[in-house]
């Protein structure tokens, strides 16, 4: 379990609204196996919870998305992904449970009157609907309403451990200097000029990114260079600078982390043009300007540590002897 299993199931929770299972039965799907339709109701007993065929489908299904964007085709040249999909799959719904399990070690939970706010909410949402759209509406989502209303409850826990751990009431808030440590443990700093490739024939792009970088070597402000020469938008928009995690895995992760703090790169050539890089410290100032950004990102990888703890205990036992027959196709059917 890591960061990105952490905020992989955040983007789980918002892109379909909002995953628990407290006594909910939820409706019961098979498997497509040999052109039959097999049902499946309980498939695995996580830390003596159950989960579905059906539960298990809208985590698969939702990941699946994430690799393929719909596009199926995707993994007719990316054979090994599938794997990952399994093991992702798993993963977020052991991450899922665990911060029940988190919440009733800290004997919190949802007041009754956010369960009444939820279906509240739910109630409203629906009459925009038919019945038969309305079911439509969670087909195609891969839910159905009781797994729906768990998952709007479950769009709460987050905000109910931070506060346990970081309100006045029952925790410690964070302060300017917790998030400036936390940012210089985790991020590195950096801005960049860039300059697109030369696509008329011309050497003109080219001849412009080395003439920046001679005026760098001879001790010229980066910024100022940046502001003038750089053709991205975020010459403009963020001067500050951007912040990147440091176990991120991208090119600019390669590049950054062989800077020391004020070194300027060399001439990357990308995909798409020019990039020179320069690394920055991360201060004070730095960190009162993107204070709300960072102190939201500190408090979720807090609470991720300790879900992930939990999570990586816990026992997984395959109930149902299908759970090998499981494929994009068994599984995703109509």
């Amino acid at each position: 379990m890591n960061k990105r299993i952490a905020l992989l199931c955040l983007t789980l929770i918002m892109l379909l609204t909002c995953m628990a299972g407290c006594g909910k039965t939820y409706t019961t799907w098979s498997l497509e196996i040999d052109g039959e339709l097999v049902p499946v109701q309980t498939l695995l007993n996580i830390d003596s919870k159950d989960i579905s065929l059906f539960e298990y489908r809208f985590y698969f299904a939702s990941l699946k998305a994430k690799y393929d964007g719909g596009d199926d085709d995707y993994w007719v040249s990316n054979e090994d992904a599938r794997e990952k999909l399994f093991k992702e799959t798993l993963d977020a719904i052991c991450y899922d449970i665990a911060k029940e399990r988190l919440m009733d070690s800290l004997d919190i939970g949802l007041s009754r009157k956010e369960k009444r706010g939820v279906k509240d909410f739910i109630r409203e949402y629906k009459a925009d609907y038919t019945d038969e759209q309305w079911k439509k509406v969670l087909a195609d989502s891969y839910m159905d309403e009781a797994l729906y209303e768990e998952l709007n409850y479950r769009s709460k826990y987050d905000s109910i451990i931070q506060d346990y751990y970081f309100s006045e009431a029952t925790g410690t808030p964070l302060k300017l200097s917790d998030v400036l440590s936390y940012m210089q443990e985790n991020y590195y700093h950096y801005k960049y000029i860039y300059i697109k490739f030369d696509y008329d024939g011309t050497q003109t792009n080219k001849e412009m990114i080395n003439m920046v970088y001679d005026k760098l070597n001879k001790g010229e402000e980066f910024e100022k260079l940046m502001q003038t020469y750089s053709r991205d938008y975020t010459a403009d928009t963020a001067k500050i600078g951007m912040y990147i995690l440091k176990d991120g895995i991208s090119p600019i992760v390669d590049v950054v982390s062989t800077l020391e703090e004020g070194q300027v790169s060399s001439i990357i050539e990308a995909d798409n043009g020019y990039y020179i890089y320069k690394r920055f410290d991360i201060n004070i100032e730095d960190a009162r300007q993107s204070l709300d950004e960072f102190k939201s990102l500190c408090m979720k990888d807090f609470v991720a540590e300790k879900v992930n703890a939990i999570a990586d205990d816990f026992k997984i036992e395959y109930v149902s002897d299908l759970y090998d027959k499981i494929t994009i196709e068994s599984l995703l059917h109509d």
